[in-house]
């Protein structure tokens, strides 16, 4: 389930700026985002946490089994 639809928008903003740089993290997988042209400059990062604290405060997020799974995917 995405949680904002506005991912995209900054990524093409910061994609056309010659000097910038951007960094997020998130919860969930998206792969959608493999399919963008970053240029190099914006940077996922999947955010982990302890099992106890996640299964508490990580709802409606992809599992971080998941999240870890796709660190190749998304690796540079």
């Amino acid at each position: 389930m995405l949680v904002s639809g506005n991912v995209r928008e900054p990524c093409d903003l910061f994609r056309m700026l010659p000097t910038a740089k951007a960094s997020f993290a998130t919860k969930f997988v998206n792969r959608e985002l493999l399919q963008w042209d970053s240029m190099g400059r914006t940077r996922i990062r999947f955010s982990l946490m302890p099992h106890e604290t996640a299964k508490v405060t990580d709802i409606r997020t992809s599992p971080i089994a998941e999240r870890i799974a796709a660190i190749n995917d998304f690796a540079c």
